[in-house]
């Protein structure tokens, strides 16, 4: 994988936004897999925006122009999980622990019929429209260069937390996490996220990307990702509109 491309159409008047996801600029959307891409040749009616994102460790997209920059953070796997433990922060060791201590174990169930419904919850509890139940059995089934894995924090044969990662050969990246409301914390975040490193690991992918973290807007999540990894890096989002879009959009601002 070496970025992420719109299957999203945004409606704004006559004008059309492509985008890779659900906004905030959240990855939802497909994935490239060409060794180079050129984001710049991407075919664009006259009214339409693209935005897309380039993997922080990849540099193969090209671009031009000026591009807004995401952060997120990424760990680079190419050392044992016991090296990456070490580094954990003192908050993030403490609720593994505290997972552990509380039975709470792994199970990976790729089953669409039984994920949908609590995917569904996310979406009602962040606002975000769901993806549809077909489009998650195609992601499943039809991809033959990734892999969708969806790992679940199990007590007491209760479902805490799912976290969906996706994957290739050479690159791992968070795309659906929640923790099920109504229960207790037993760490169940923290342990997902740890064991969702494992299992990158297991597959042999090189890096693995925490996906995207916003300090202002939000903190919470982004000192529980820094609990794994402080190796901060830049995401390029790049935007492309041709002129005619530029001419439309500024002719709308003026009414």
């Amino acid at each position: 994988m070496i970025g992420i491309c719109p299957v999203h159409e945004e409606k704004n008047g006559i004008l059309r936004n492509l985008y890779s996801g659900q906004y905030n600029y959240i990855p939802y959307g497909g994935w490239i897999f060409k060794k180079e891409y050129e984001f710049y040749k991407f075919p664009l009616r006259f009214n339409q925006l693209f935005a897309g994102f380039n993997f922080p460790v990849n540099n193969n997209l090209k671009l031009k122009g000026k591009n807004r920059k995401f952060q997120t953070l990424v760990i680079d796997l190419s050392l044992d999980y016991e090296n990456y433990y070490l580094n954990y922060n003192r908050n993030t060791k403490r609720n593994i622990v505290k997972a552990i201590n509380s039975n709470i174990s792994l199970v990976i169930n790729n089953d669409i019929d039984f994920f949908f419904p609590f995917y569904r919850i996310s979406c009602e509890n962040k606002g975000l429209k769901e993806m549809g139940k077909t489009l998650l059995i195609d992601l499943m089934n039809s991809l033959k260069n990734i892999k969708i894995d969806i790992l679940w924090a199990i007590r007491n044969n209760v479902s805490l937390a799912f976290l969906a990662l996706v994957y290739d050969k050479d690159y791992c990246l968070t795309w659906l996490t929640y923790n099920l409301p109504g229960f207790e914390s037993f760490g169940q975040g923290h342990f997902l996220h740890t064991e969702a490193i494992k299992h990158s690991i297991l597959k042999g992918c090189k890096y693995f990307d925490l996906c995207y973290i916003e300090k202002e807007r939000l903190p919470n999540i982004c000192e529980f990702k820094r609990g794994f990894s402080k190796n901060e890096v830049e995401v390029p989002l790049i935007i492309q509109k041709p002129l005619s879009y530029k001419v439309i959009n500024r002719i709308k601002r003026c009414f």
